[in-house]
């Protein structure tokens, strides 16, 4: 899918960036809360670990709250993409139309988040610079995968 995008200066970038918030913050807060209230239940159940104790924590357990967490932070971060760049192109649609835009790219969005961590963290390992190198080279990827509807190798060469 190929957009037009709007040539902006930069005043009227901010602008148009701040209207889109301003006018759509309900909507917005609602799929902040619809994302945060799960993960914060997540967060709670993790056993807390305080200096000097050890803490036993269940493998399988580990595996499931990781894998919700990953699951739930990418849907939300997808959602709100896609409700983002809708708003901007002017295209209104119905709440439940953004979710049913989201779902079909689910797992690639997973994919690619799990992907990008990897990716960032061999960064990392390697040297702080080639971190942040990956870290800003990879930061634009899943948007890229919402809006264009890319494949995943595509978004992360794009």
């Amino acid at each position: 899918m190929k957009y037009e995008l709007k040539r902006l200066q930069f005043n009227e970038i901010w602008k148009e960036a701040f209207n889109i918030y301003k006018d759509n913050l309900n909507k917005l807060f609602i799929i902040a809360a619809f994302s945060l209230l799960p993960l914060l239940l997540l967060i709670k159940i993790q056993p807390a670990m305080d200096a000097g104790e050890e803490v036993k924590v269940d493998p399988l357990k580990f595996i499931i709250w990781l894998i919700l967490l990953l699951s739930i932070s990418s849907f939300s971060h997808g959602l709100i993409i896609g409700y983002i760049s809708k708003r901007y192109l002017n295209i209104k649609q119905d709440f439940s139309q953004y979710i049913e835009n989201i779902i079909p790219i689910f797992l690639p969005i997973v994919g690619l988040s799990l992907a990008s961590g990897i990716i960032i963290s061999i960064g990392f390992m390697a040297m702080l610079i080639p971190g942040i190198y990956l870290t800003l080279a990879l930061s634009l990827a899943v948007i890229v995968l919402v809006i264009e509807r890319t494949t995943i190798p595509d978004a992360i060469s794009r």
